[in-house]
């Protein structure tokens, strides 16, 4: 089999690189003979490497000798969809470091955004070599510090997260493992990019599936793997594995799945992944990033348009007032500023149940706005949809002047609290301690919700699925129809999802008080408040 597979590699031969088989072969006997898998239908089984990551990383990695017989490669970026195996390969190569390749007071090191994301490399570690009887022989774990020492070579492995830099300066790495390099903060990175000097051979494996900020780090890291990977520059040090669909454009077609996923029928079930897929082509176009993220591999952008609106249009029906009026309900309120648009957002729910109706809460949404008379002359100026038509329609009360005012909309949400069966008001913190007082005052329950990632993502996630369901009842409401098609997305390394004011087209707060409502009858606790049942 010859490994000279590009011109970078001819040009590697033509300056006294080889390819020593017998030095790969050497790692693939140590991942069969010595290390187990510990998790799923492969746990206790020997650690036998897959076509794709014998080819195209172990054989590469550890073959390719340069002339002084030191490794080629001292750096390795790997990227791959989700679920191919990535931490289980890392943990293995932790432990040849350490233990298999020769080096005397071997430094090898796991690192990660987090140290929980660290830690799952480190588990499986542990999990490797309470397996295996030579290895538990020759190293000790110290589960305390994260830490596994061998004595006989003063060598160790230890797990490293965001604060690494602060004590970087007396590490000397042999090995460094750098999992989900696409959220890694730069500090820490170059941290140890730059701790191997001393090192005769050196290894960085940086191994990731593609994120969402094209700022990033990462995003530096796969660019530049890419364009070596592709011939348009030159890195003779560092070895390029890449496996992503073809583009955006192709990611409904089956054979693009494979491209980005080497183990895919293997590591993770065509019948899953298929399964993600109808999922995720039926969702909302945050869903669709998700999936062409985490599953092909493809870069997004940091911010996703949130739900189509035909399928918020298809939401649009009506409910009896009356029956409303004695249906409990929870709220939301987004003051925003006194120069823009003010939003309180009712949710009652319902449970619809009847021979012919599989029981099932719906959700009956009514939202009220306010904002300042001379709104529109401000926004104008920046060419932002005008709110006459809508103040002239009875769907946003106008305040005098060029400020909201709080008094009208305290007055008019008391109002609104004496008529319903409301049980609590959430609402944004900033800039309503005053009229939350006046609330609280005269006996409606407040609780605040902080505008944080963590508060967002469950009402966020739910309001999608119910919408997608048409579990979700509006009145068809244009204001909170404009807000709802100019809502976009944030979305972390993770899928935690919440609203983007600042990249969203235009004012969102009916949105945001509409999950903030919505937080209220779908958590937990309150599920076992009383409903009205509609046959």
């Amino acid at each position: 089999m010859s490994w000279i597979r590009s011109a970078a590699d001819e040009k590697a031969v033509a300056v006294g690189c080889w390819f020593d088989e017998a030095a790969a072969v050497r790692v693939r006997d140590f991942f069969s003979k010595f290390l187990r898998h510990s998790k799923g239908e492969f746990a206790g089984k020997p650690f036998e490497l897959d076509d794709w990551q014998w080819r195209s990383i172990i054989a590469p990695l550890f073959g390719w000798k340069r002339a002084d017989g030191s490794r080629r490669y001292r750096r390795c970026s790997t990227w791959c969809g989700k679920k191919q195996g990535k931490s289980t390969l890392c943990s293995g190569l932790v432990l040849y470091g350490l233990v298999g390749d020769g080096e005397m007071g071997a430094e090898v090191y796991g690192a990660a955004r987090d140290r929980s994301q660290a830690a799952i490399i480190y588990n499986e570690c542990e999990a490797m070599v309470k397996q295996s009887a030579h290895l538990s022989r020759r190293l000790n774990i110290i589960p305390t510090t994260k830490r596994i020492v061998c004595a006989q070579t003063n060598s160790f492995y230890s797990v490293l997260s965001k604060d690494a830099h602060k004590s970087g300066h007396g590490i000397n790495a042999s090995v460094a493992i750098i999992d989900e390099v696409h959220v890694v903060d730069r500090e820490l990175y170059n941290t140890l990019r730059y701790a191997m000097a001393s090192r005769r051979q050196p290894l960085l494996i940086e191994i990731s599936t593609a994120g969402n900020d094209t700022q990033s780090l990462g995003y530096e890291r796969w660019k530049f793997a890419k364009q070596v990977l592709e011939g348009k520059a030159l890195d003779p040090e560092l070895l390029p594995v890449i496996y992503e669909a073809d583009s955006n454009e192709v990611w409904e077609q089956e054979e693009q799945w494979f491209k980005a996923n080497p183990g895919l029928g293997k590591t993770i079930s065509l019948d899953s992944f298929r399964s993600d897929f109808n999922e995720a082509k039926q969702g909302s176009p945050a869903t669709q990033a998700n999936f062409k993220q985490l599953r092909l591999n493809l870069w997004q952008h940091t911010h996703h348009a949130w739900v189509a609106l035909a399928d918020w249009d298809a939401c649009a029906g009506q409910i009896d007032r009356a029956l409303l009026e004695m249906t409990p309900c929870w709220a939301g309120l987004d003051l925003a500023s006194r120069l823009d648009i003010c939003a309180f957002v009712v949710v009652f729910r319902v449970q619809s149940r009847g021979p012919k109706v599989q029981s099932q809460d719906h959700y009956y949404v009514k939202a009220w706005f306010w904002c300042p008379e001379e709104a529109d002359s401000r926004r104008q100026q920046h060419n932002l949809a005008l709110l006459k038509p809508w103040i002239e329609a009875g769907h946003i009360k106008a305040t005098p002047g060029d400020t909201t005012d709080y008094d009208v909309v305290e007055h008019d949400i008391i109002e609104i609290c004496d008529r319903l069966a409301v049980q609590e008001v959430r609402f944004d913190p900033w800039n309503a301690t005053q009229i939350t007082t006046h609330l609280q005052a005269h006996g409606i329950t407040l609780r605040e919700f902080g505008q944080t990632l963590r508060n967002y993502n469950e009402p966020m996630k739910e309001c999608e699925s119910l919408i997608r369901e048409k579990r979700i009842v509006h009145d068809g409401n244009p204001v909170l129809r404009y807000m709802i098609g100019c809502t976009s997305v944030f979305k972390d390394s993770s899928g935690n999802v919440r609203p983007d004011k600042k990249s969203s087209k235009d004012k969102i707060d009916g949105v945001t008080a509409l999950l903030m409502a919505l937080a209220g009858p779908t958590q937990k606790e309150n599920v076992e408040e009383p409903t009205i049942t509609i046959f």
